[in-house]
């Protein structure tokens, strides 16, 4: 592997230091990370292995921890407009927070959506109707 390697923070991060940043394999842990390497979802395991460094998914075990209401698709005009424009993932599904939070290790952020194995998680905006902040 390198000697170091530059984060998406723009750091400069090389020998044991760089063991602490993850490659961002999985597009919401972005809203989690304080830092991270980033070559692209599809190649992430790939750069991983030759950067000697953790997945993001590995380096966090990220949990919803807010409640919210699960809705069908096409419910929430917000979403579907989200949707639409590509700024949320499409889904069959999508349950609906006034306030989507996500801990990370002993972290709480406020996240604008979400995915995990129950489907998709949104925060609801200002304007009332679910999209993204």
């Amino acid at each position: 592997p390198p000697a170091t390697v530059r984060t998406v923070g723009g750091r400069v991060v090389g020998g044991p230091a760089a063991g602490a940043v993850p490659v961002l394999d999985r597009a919401q842990l972005r809203f989690v990370l304080e830092d991270f390497v980033f070559g692209g979802l599809e190649r992430a395991g790939d750069l991983a292995d030759v950067l000697d460094l953790p997945l993001a998914s590995e380096a966090c075990d990220a949990v919803v921890v807010s409640s919210g209401v699960r809705l069908a698709r096409g419910a929430d005009p917000g979403v579907v407009v989200a949707t639409a424009v590509g700024a949320l993932p499409d889904a069959p599904e999508v349950t609906v927070h006034e306030r989507l939070e996500v801990r990370c290790g002993t972290r709480v952020v406020a996240v604008p959506w979400w995915i995990d194995g129950s489907g998709l998680h949104v925060a609801r905006d200002r304007g009332g109707s679910a999209g993204v902040n």
